[in-house]
């Protein structure tokens, strides 16, 4: 009988804190508002993104070292074929591109850790970008110089 009894009271209790919680939740922010939400309408904060692990600015870093030698192929490659000035536009765009996007890994340490993950966001799409564009150059000097393709010397960036 006693088990009983405290079986019941536990129930009760942890049934009136889950009301009070559920309530607390659903309160409306304005007073003339009678609708409450349900649960499933309730939004979670906004975590850090757990697919994404924790990146420094030494991988960026490595992820543009990586890159590099292969910008400075093309540009080199633009200086042997300076009469092709469809790509020597393209691999001067690159060039700017791989400027902006050291400059955005410079900058790394001057951004607060609270905007981090919206820095990373932006440092992700540069990155998309300057590899986009860097296959882009680099089907431009195979189609003009297919008998370099084997030995433009550049493999395909690391990408992320």
């Amino acid at each position: 009988m006693k088990n009983k009894f405290l079986k019941s009271a536990a129930l009760l209790i942890v049934s009136g804190l889950l009301c009070s919680q559920l309530l607390a939740q659903n309160t409306p922010a304005s007073k003339g508002s009678s609708r409450t939400a349900t649960p499933e309408k309730v939004q979670p904060q906004k975590s850090p993104s757990v697919t994404h692990r924790e990146e420094s600015k030494e991988q960026w870093l490595n992820r543009y070292n990586a890159i590099k030698p292969k910008l400075d192929g093309m540009a080199s490659n633009a200086k042997m074929d300076a009469k092709n000035a469809e790509f020597t536009a393209e691999v001067n765009k690159l060039g700017r591109m791989a400027a902006a996007y050291k400059a955005q890994i410079d900058n790394w340490d001057k951004n607060p850790a609270d905007k981090r993950e919206g820095y990373v966001a932006g440092l992700r799409a540069s990155n998309k970008e300057l590899n986009q564009q860097y296959f882009k150059v680099k089907s431009i000097w195979d189609k003009t110089h297919p008998s370099s393709e084997n030995n433009s010397g550049e493999n395909a960036p690391a990408q992320k």
